[in-house]
């Protein structure tokens, strides 16, 4: 067999008929169904408003809608919808800037072209660059360039308001990425109002101070441009290029026309198309690991069209011979230049794989939020105060202390004045067999540790896990409890307030009562203000009063378990996974949810807890409360959990009952939800 980059552009990296078959029915086919099926409840709730008016975007667009209406001839649905083919590229969008302010339009260029003239001078006239051209600036003021900036502006400007006509709500749809097509048409066209409804979205294109409005991802959305390990969609960051040539060229005709194949075959059986849409799980988490970490037969499938140099191409080639193009290069310097980073470095290493594997270790960590929780760092106090505090610091050599009943993780985060109300309710309690896990989720250490020092508990009940960068509520509920092995959990937020008695009757419950593997107390909910240095008490009232026992199907419903009121066995808490880190707002109800599958929870009618909410902080946003600050955090995180649940009833058929009666009825008012400013 020839060295691989003999046949690098030959027959070798084709895939057969049947290669392609298995990767649309296993992978692909369900992937852009979860597409359409997402893109067509968008469009079925947006037909009736009289205002719309709906623009698939070309290239990508064209190849979007002849896939959507493949899909609604084979549900026999037609919608009742104004739309049209918008014709238009970054270059173009960057082009019109010129009838708001030829600076403006400058600076876009120079900013989406990075500042490179011959890439501008090539985009504009669609030819080599035949004199030297030293900068932009000198570019722009070439009387050819500003007649054909002037010319093509004005001439976008009449066929846009042509299209659109009387239509003030603008929806684009098109493959992605940053909203560097739709932030030029907000800039010039003011008076319309802009959606995007994208494949996905990466994170946005930011230009003089301001990004694109409304844009959602319906597969994925990667606001940082960085791999999520929790959400696999996102791993196609690694290979955008397979997406653009899928959507935009003819290269995967063959990949394309089985799609089309695959969609035709729908019938009108929701309950056909509920089983398709519950296989989307595992064929996203297959492709995710084809991305990753390829075999060399998934190239054949995931390359995409090598461009022409000749052509002034910008953007990052796919995948480059396992060759030095000059005299300096290098497999690293190939490896950066390509557009799919992991095929790349399968071709520069086939027959190494444990370099392989060191390099893709390396590039997943550099692109995404993996990072390692750190339990000890230096502090900025004196040497002194580190002494004096060193003893309360946990350390990962340290063992686990199995005495100990109870833990109670703590999760803090640049609040003293309320860490140290809930330092007292903790010292006060009448069961002392606790251990006490604090977790500074990227607050200030030396604030924790004082508030500790004033407190007088005993430091052999305190292990500090401190994070340097924030891991938001769950992860810090999860990283504390990995930093203890006690039987029972309790999950204290800074800002609430436990009872002398909490600790002991709830113990004494579950102790009394085998059946149960958690339980909940009664709860005051107390709204304060913050003045200055303190609180101030403005109303008290019990928090959801009306239950006597906690139920699924209520639980479903609402969520009316606070963090506070729980104490909760261990033994579930790692049978069920833990804390779901992905979610900011729902990680709490979330794992209500779950923990209920498993065992049940009970009710200890007694107020043994106070739960602080504030309407009203001071300029310091961090003494917020979950419930003032936290609503558009809980809205996004219905969408994500209706995804959980069905992929979790892929798995296993006791979650089959939970995904039904949660997630679909949330996955349609979330639709609803994320136009509601259309309406």
């Amino acid at each position: 067999m020839k060295p691989l980059k003999h046949f690098f552009y030959d027959e070798f990296l084709r895939p057969s008929q049947q290669e392609i078959e298995e990767f649309v029915e296993s992978i692909w086919g369900p992937i852009i169904l979860m597409y359409l099926y997402k893109l067509n409840l968008i469009l079925q709730t947006l037909s009736y408003r009289r205002d719309l008016k709906v623009l698939f975007c070309y290239p990508s667009g064209l190849r979007i809608f002849d896939l959507w209406q493949t899909y609604l001839g084979a549900r026999d649905q037609n919608l009742n919808l104004d739309y049209d083919f918008l014709k238009i590229s970054r270059c173009l969008s960057a082009k019109i800037l010129y009838l708001k302010d030829p600076l403006l339009c400058q600076k876009f260029f120079e900013k989406l072209y990075h500042n490179r003239a011959h890439y501008i001078y090539y985009a504009l006239l669609n030819k080599e660059v035949e004199k030297t051209c030293s900068s932009v600036g000198e570019l722009f003021r070439e009387q050819e360039i500003l007649e054909i900036l002037q010319r093509e502006a004005l001439a976008f400007e009449n066929y846009f308001r042509k299209l659109v006509g009387d239509k003030k709500t603008i929806v684009l749809v098109d493959e992605g990425w940053s909203g560097t097509i739709q932030l030029p048409l907000e800039i010039v066209f003011p008076e319309y109002e802009f959606y995007s409804f994208y494949f996905g979205c990466l994170k946005p294109f930011e230009f003089e101070g301001r990004t694109a409005k409304n844009l959602r991802g319906l597969i994925f959305e990667a606001k940082e441009g960085l791999f999520i390990p929790e959400k696999p969609e996102t791993a196609f960051i690694f290979n955008l290029p397979f997406l653009k040539n899928f959507f935009s060229t003819g290269e995967k005709a063959l990949i394309i026309s089985k799609t089309k194949e695959y969609l035709q075959n729908l019938s009108n059986s929701l309950t056909k198309l509920v089983q398709l849409i519950n296989s989307y799980q595992g064929a996203i988490n297959l492709l995710k690991s084809k991305i990753i970490n390829p075999k060399l037969k998934d190239l054949k499938l995931l390359k995409g069209c090598f461009p022409d140099p000749k052509k002034g191409e910008i953007e990052k080639v796919f995948l480059l011979p396992p060759m030095d193009r000059f005299l300096e290069d290098s497999s690293y310097k190939r490896i950066e230049e390509a557009g799919w980073i992991f095929g790349q470095i399968l071709l520069e290493y086939i027959d190494k794989p444990f370099e392989r594997e060191a390099l893709i270790d390396f590039y997943l960590k550099k692109n995404s939020l993996l990072e390692k929780t750190l339990y000890f760092t230096e502090y900025l106090i004196d040497k002194k105060s580190q002494e004096a505090f060193s003893s309360y610091i946990f350390k990962e050599e340290l063992k686990y202390d199995f005495s100990k009943k109870v833990a109670i993780i703590l999760r803090t985060k640049d609040r003293p004045l309320l860490l140290r109300r809930a330092l007292k309710g903790i010292t006060s309690q009448l069961l002392q067999n606790f251990e006490l896990v604090i977790v500074n989720d990227g607050g200030r250490i030396d604030l924790v540790l004082m508030a500790l020092l004033e407190s007088f508990i005993d430091p052999s009940k305190v292990k500090i896990v401190n994070h340097l960068k924030s891991k938001g509520a769950e992860g810090a509920s999860n990283a504390g409890i990995r930093a203890t092995k006690s039987k029972y959990l309790h999950i204290h937020d800074d800002d609430d307030f436990l009872y002398p008695e909490f600790l002991e009757k709830t113990v004494t419950f579950l102790e009394k009562n085998s059946r149960y593997k958690g339980v909940v107390t009664y709860v005051f909910q107390i709204t304060e203000e913050i003045l200055g240095t303190e609180t101030k008490e403005l109303k008290k009232e019990i928090y959801k009063p009306d239950f006597i026992t906690i139920d699924l199907s209520r639980l479903c419903s609402t969520n009316y378990i606070l963090p506070i009121a729980f104490l909760f066995e261990r033994e579930v808490y790692d049978k069920i996974g833990g804390f779901d880190e992905s979610l900011p707002a729902l990680g709490d109800w979330d794992f209500y949810l779950r923990f209920q599958l498993e065992a049940d929870i009970g009710v200890l009618p007694e107020v043994l807890a106070d739960h602080y909410v504030r309407t009203t902080v001071p300029s310091c946003s961090c003494y917020g409360s979950a419930t003032t600050i936290g609503r558009i955090l809980h809205y996004q995180d219905l969408s994500y959990l209706k995804n959980k649940y069905l992929r979790l009833a892929m798995q296993n058929p006791k979650f089959l009952t939970l995904a039904l009666l949660f997630n679909f009825g949330y996955f349609h008012s979330d639709i609803k939800r994320s136009i509601t400013n259309l309406i």
